[in-house]
């Protein structure tokens, strides 16, 4: 996974089109200011997870390196995994069960990569560790902590966020009124932000999905099956939530192992442990324990695995335990570990495939120089157009897009030496005009369809088209 983030170019569609988008704004000028308003994904989801990108980005000098930001979490998830599987008896097999979930191929297909599922999950797990731990009021301040950071992490975390804090509450209620009603304040002020900002702004907390359920109807850009429905060219199961579930969870071999993994992605590990954890959840008869499960699987669509991330390491958390059971032999045990262990290395032959796309093999890259590598593979198509015209913004001059540049990222040279500006989506005709014919700006990224591009083709003899993107609906002009 290290390896994959250290000589593979950013080339995943999310990291280009609105992870790392927003890191580049935050940094060009060193200010919050330049990131715009009311755009989505871009500045409406929340961020914690891409302010951890931003600390780690600004202590490097390009982005070669950027996408090891998300590996940390990783570890932070497997180590929490191992906290509850330790917590629910396991010993010898509780680190074993953090490193399993490293290698499920939607944890290991995303790790190095600037996507922000893995941190959610890691986050989450983190929260439920201290609450399935003895809780204290330390506990309960430390948990509070992680799950703040998770409510700030994923737009569609509120919902899970709401039952392990009723889980927090129900393991601390000893501590008091007092430290609960403090941890819920912890809670809203880590992660609360951007839902209170956009409900402000545009009357809904998780703008711009649209929200229809029942009497609640929360306005949107876009519903709720847009979203789930966008992303990566890959496989979606079809049918009712039960059979998608299914088949999803059940396919091994997924036909095209990708970041977001549509189809598959828990791996075969999964499926033998999950029997072994709901009979220990069920023995247990814990309130605490159920809402914990139920939260990890409060999602939009428990069919993806990216989604379940947090599900499937309590599953291997709550299911290793039978290994070290005290009744279970030395032969046995030793025979499950190895077991373990093939299932784990199945899972990472899977996933491999996913790491390089449409690019070479990985082992390609160590031959290639830094240039060679960012031509080699993109989300879109190779990004050699892009690259290449980025390469002629000079010293002083910027670079302008507008909402159907899908990945804006593409926008800024790698080491962040030029500036690139968003025209805004509510832009007039008058000031599309003025924002494209500043003295600065030297390349546009603009629709064919959008204002700024109605401006910029009226205009042929100062505005040279040379080429077109390829999944939108945008074209990349440079001026004279």
């Amino acid at each position: 996974m290290t390896l994959a983030a250290y000589f593979l170019p950013v080339w995943q569609w999310d990291a280009l089109g609105y992870h790392l988008p927003y890191v580049n704004f935050a940094l060009q000028r060193g200010t919050f200011a330049d990131i715009p308003v009311d755009v989505a994904y871009v500045s409406t989801y929340p961020h914690v997870v891409e302010h951890v990108f931003i600390a780690w980005r600004a202590l490097i000098p390009d982005d070669r390196l950027v996408e090891l930001a998300h590996l940390p979490f990783g570890l932070l998830g497997a180590t929490a995994v191992g906290v509850i599987a330790y917590r629910q008896g396991a010993r010898a097999s509780a680190v074993a069960a953090g490193a399993v979930w490293l290698t499920l191929p939607a944890v290991f297909l995303q790790l190095p990569t600037n996507y922000v599922d893995v941190a959610s999950a890691a986050l989450l797990l983190t929260a439920i560790a201290f609450v399935l731990s003895s809780v204290d009021s330390t506990r309960v301040m430390l948990s509070a902590i992680a799950l703040g950071m998770f409510l700030g992490s994923k737009p569609s975390a509120p919902l899970a966020a709401v039952l392990v804090f009723s889980a927090l509450a129900v393991a601390a209620w000893r501590s008091g009124l007092r430290t609960i009603a403090i941890a819920a304040v912890v809670v809203l002020l880590l992660g609360g932000e951007s839902y209170l900002t956009n409900f402000v702004r545009q009357g809904n907390p998780v703008w711009p999905v649209r929200i229809d359920l029942g009497p609640i109807h929360l306005p949107g850009r876009f519903p709720m099956s847009d979203l789930l429905a966008s992303g990566a060219a890959a496989p979606r199961t079809q049918g009712s939530l039960a059979m998608r579930v299914f088949d999803s969870w059940t396919t091994i071999w997924p036909a095209v192992p990708a970041f977001d993994m549509r189809v598959g992605g828990l791996g075969v590990l999964i499926l033998v442990a999950l029997p072994f954890a709901l009979i220990s959840v069920i023995r247990q008869r814990s309130v605490v324990v159920a809402l914990v499960f139920v939260a990890t699987l409060a999602t939009p669509d428990p069919a993806v695995a990216r989604y379940v991330l947090a599900f499937a390491g309590l599953v291997l958390a709550f299911a290793v335990p039978t290994i070290d059971h005290p009744r279970v032999g030395k032969f046995v045990h030793a025979s499950a570990l190895v077991l373990v262990a093939l299932g784990a290395a199945h899972n990472v032959y899977v996933a491999y495939p996913g790491l390089i796309g449409e690019g070479p093999p990985l082992r390609a890259y160590v031959d290639m120089s830094d240039y060679e590598r960012r031509r080699a593979v993109g989300a879109d198509g190779v990004p050699t157009p892009f690259l290449d015209a980025v390469a002629r913004v000079g010293p002083g001059e910027i670079a302008v897009f507008d909402e159907t540049a899908y990945l804006p990222y593409l926008a800024w040279p790698p080491d962040l030496s030029r500036d690139a500006v968003r025209i805004p989506d509510d832009a007039t005709a008058e000031e599309a005009d003025r924002l494209v014919h500043a003295d600065d700006v030297r390349l546009l990224i603009v629709g064919d369809d959008t204002v700024a591009g109605s401006v910029v083709r009226r205009d042929p003899a100062r505005f040279i088209r040379i080429f077109e993107c390829k999944s939108s609906t945008c074209a990349v002009y440079l001026r004279r």
